[in-house]
């Protein structure tokens, strides 16, 4: 039924605009407490657990429109459709040249709508290693240890689906699920072949290690993006405390520049309509804009490395080099096997079934298993301190219930390759420059190779051999004449070259670190370096990429960040 709801409110949004959608409001005040800027999973967090504070009065700010606007959001196997549309910010990179190969521009979807990418995502759940952020806490984020942020993931999670593993959390916000109540054929293929070479089956255990089933933001067939989990069950208790408008467009933070306490934020400046206006904070303003859009809204607000900013004449508040620098993100090698397995016609029509029943193939999202592969000798950054080495490779293994085929997914976990994001205008409607600057260092490419000399020894294993797998390998790089020649590490670099994709994971462009890091922008508390109350609440504040998906971790950034603030303000009005 809470489907049928959605959609029913949906097709109100869609046909009347923004004022059905109940969280909603059309005007903010002139004054709050705290300013939140972005409402994915770090803005949604913090202004829900913010908004647990009585007698304060929070405004959230959402560039994008309601998430009820496009229904496809709430289906899990609707979200390749997502990609380009309205709810899309649709940043792209520059040109990334590497002769003699094609010249590629990457696509990188964003969310712009209220959800941010949780609206968009594929809807996985992974925590990431436990030596992520003890690495986290190494380069000088103190108090983000594993030890540190394991109970905020818990916070976070609520998985209470029979077979769900003991170490997430049952009484979060964020319902959790896994696919198949029965092992589907492609399951039972992939775990045997696995088996054969070596590969442990796990359940999130500590390591992160082996194959396991994957943990999906998606309850009852319906996506949980971070509004279903943070916003819409607090909006009728604490509507006045917590407004939300959307299709504001923040452009820069107002900074009082005063000589007594030095640089405050005291407010935003936003776009609504094609007008500018102003909102101001007594307390704090917290950008969750995203690992882009926060770094182009530090750099408009006069934040970021001196030159970059003077060269567009915009006033230099703090000189902080590592504003967009630092870019990281998980890339990806595809390959596609055909197999003879074959999948029974489902005995109910499966429109008809998710509508009814909120479950079938529509209810699901696509991936079916997840492994992460050791190091590689001479690639890893290797142990830190006797703690566990970072595993390199994550495998997603997608299966299409239509076809008989498998989808081979090989991301590459930790690049030493750094991108940045610079300003392209003073314009806040101008999309930044997006340099990822992928595959510079030559160690990316040879984990990326690894991962298809992996795929090759599942499809070399029996179990793959008995079901007909067989790789689809692409007409390019030189092996339209003879599809049977060796794939040596040539082919595979033009491979990599000519055939990866984002995956969707930037993060690390506002970087946590200790005030003597000159190339860190927030403190461990994530409150900006040489700004008074103004905090980064997202995935830019990484110090490093996490083994995994980002979104499980920005939502524990976020619950670690909501607490900070309460302390802060407890102790400041004590």
């Amino acid at each position: 039924m809470s489907f049928l709801r959605n959609v029913f409110l949906s097709l109100l949004v869609f046909l009347f605009g923004q004022t059905f959608d109940p969280i909603v409001r059309q005007e903010p005040d002139a004054v709050y407490d705290f300013i939140v800027v972005g409402s994915g999973p770090g803005g949604a967090t913090v202004a829900s657990r913010l908004s647990e504070i009585p007698d304060v009065k929070i405004l959230m700010l959402e560039a994008g429109e309601s998430d009820l606007k496009d229904p496809r959001i709430q289906i899990p196997t609707r979200a390749n459709e997502l990609d380009k549309t309205d709810i899309d910010w649709k940043y792209e990179t520059e040109a990334i040249s590497r002769p003699p190969f094609t010249d590629r521009i990457f696509s990188m979807p964003r969310g712009k709508t209220l959800g941010g990418t949780s609206s968009i995502n594929y809807n996985v759940y992974m925590r990431g290693s436990p030596h992520d952020f003890n690495s986290w806490e190494d380069s000088g984020a103190a108090g983000w240890g594993w030890s540190n942020v394991e109970p905020y993931f818990r916070k976070v999670e609520n998985a209470t689906m029979d077979g769900m593993s003991a170490k997430l959390g049952r009484n979060g916000n964020l319902k959790l699920s896994r696919n198949h109540d029965e092992p589907s054929k492609a399951w039972t293929l992939i775990k045997n072949a696995a088996s054969e070479l070596g590969i442990k089956t796990s359940d999130y255990s500590d390591d992160m290690l082996g194959l396991s089933p994957v943990t999906f933001t998606v309850h009852e067939g319906i996506r949980q993006n971070s509004v279903a989990a943070y916003l819409r069950p607090i909006h009728k208790k604490r509507r006045d405390r917590l407004h939300i408008v959307t299709g504001a467009l923040v452009s820069e933070v107002l900074i009082d520049n005063g000589p007594r306490f030095g640089p405050k934020a005291y407010g935003v400046k936003y776009l609504k309509n094609g007008k500018y206006h102003t909102v101001r904070a007594r307390k704090e303003v917290i950008i969750s804009a995203g690992a882009i859009g926060t770094p182009q809204i530090l750099l408009l607000s006069g934040i970021g490395p001196k030159k970059d900013l003077q060269s567009l004449g915009i006033p230099v508040i703090v000189d902080l080099p590592g504003v967009g620098s630092n870019l990281e993100d998980h890339l990806s090698i595809t390959a596609r096997f055909m197999t003879n397995l074959t999948n029974p016609p489902p005995e109910k029509n499966p429109k008809v079934q998710y509508i009814v029943n909120g479950n079938g193939p529509m209810s699901m999202s696509p991936y079916i298993a997840v492994f992460k592969k050791l190091p590689l000798k001479g690639t890893s950054t290797g142990s830190n301190g006797g703690r566990r080495p970072f595993p390199d490779i994550l495998l997603f293994l997608q299966e299409n219930p239509a076809l008989p085929t498998l989808l081979y997914a090989g991301m590459l976990l930790h690049p030493k390759s750094r991108g940045n994001v610079k300003l392209r205008s003073k314009d806040i409607k101008d999309h930044p420059v997006i340099n990822p600057k992928y595959l510079e260092h030559e160690d990316d490419l040879q984990v990326l190779t690894e991962a298809y000399r992996l795929m090759e020894e599942f499809e070399k294993s029996a179990a793959f051999q008995k079901a007909g797998a067989q790789v689809m390998i692409p007409a390019i790089c030189n092996r339209t004449e003879n599809k049977d020649a060796p794939r040596n590490d040539n082919f595979y670099n033009c491979l990599i070259w000519e055939t990866t994709i984002s995956g969707h994971h930037q993060c690390c462009t506002a970087k946590m670190g200790s005030r003597s890091d000159k190339y860190a922008v927030v403190d461990p508390q994530l409150r900006v370096i040489g700004i008074h109350d103004l905090r980064v609440v997202d995935a830019s504040v990484f110090p490093h990429q996490t083994s995994s998906n980002t979104q499980a971790s920005v939502y524990m950034v976020a619950e670690k960040a909501a607490d900070y603030i309460k302390q802060t303000w407890q102790h400041r009005t004590a």
